[in-house]
């Protein structure tokens, strides 16, 4: 067989391997410079009772109805 004959699907075949390991590379390192988010492994926590910010917000209404009907009169 002639040599020349081989040219074009060996530059094929080599240039699709350089495509494809051109890709691979460049999505396996590619990601190398992000920066990983570092979450705290203990949390601050505090206990909120609810009952005393109802009674406190049900005052606060009622001052405000008195201030309604203090100006509407």
């Amino acid at each position: 067989m002639n040599s020349r004959s081989y040219i074009i699907p060996t530059f094929l075949a080599v240039s699709l391997h350089a495509v494809v390991l051109t890709l691979l590379f460049n999505s396996w390192f590619g990601h190398a410079d992000d920066e990983r988010k570092v979450t705290p492994r203990h949390v601050q926590a505090s206990i909120v009772d609810l009952t005393s910010k109802s009674k406190a917000s049900e005052e606060q209404a009622k001052k405000r109805e008195e201030a309604r009907k203090k100006l509407k009169n």
